[in-house]
Formats: C-alpha cells, sequence, structure tokens
C-alpha cells in the first residue's frame, strides 16, 4: 500500500523557500509558495484513487511524494 509518512515517503522540500523579506510578506505573514490543493490533489488521486477536481476546484500541479 501507499504511506503518507515514514520510510516510503520521498520527503524534502516541494517548493521554494518563502522570502523573508518584509516587501514579500502577506500583512506581516510569510506569502506562501506553494498552493495546498495541490497536496490534497496529490493525496485523493494517488493514494485514494478518487478524481480531485470536483474537490479542490479544478487542476493543480501535484507532487511526486510517493516512491
Amino acid at each position: 500500500g501507499a504511506f503518507v509518512i515514514g520510510d516510503h515517503i520521498d520527503g524534502g522540500l516541494y517548493a521554494e523557500y518563502p522570502s523573508l523579506s518584509l516587501k514579500d510578506q502577506d500583512n506581516g505573514d510569510l506569502a506562501f509558495t506553494y498552493d495546498f490543493r495541490g497536496l490534497y490533489s496529490t493525496l485523493l488521486e494517488q493514494l485514494l484513487g478518487i478524481d480531485a477536481r470536483p474537490i479542490v476546484g479544478g487542476n493543480y500541479e501535484q507532487v511526486d511524494i510517493f516512491i
């Protein structure tokens, strides 16, 4: 089966590090660099075998976390 944690995951950073510059912040918070709906799409489609489009509201870049 597929795993979401543990030795069977290809861990690491799957987006760019957020900028620490004040001009790049969003109301004092770090601006995100990855849309979480891509991770949700990955889990729904690759782990559960469900079409993610109606759930997340579109197509989003999936990440290669399963080895």
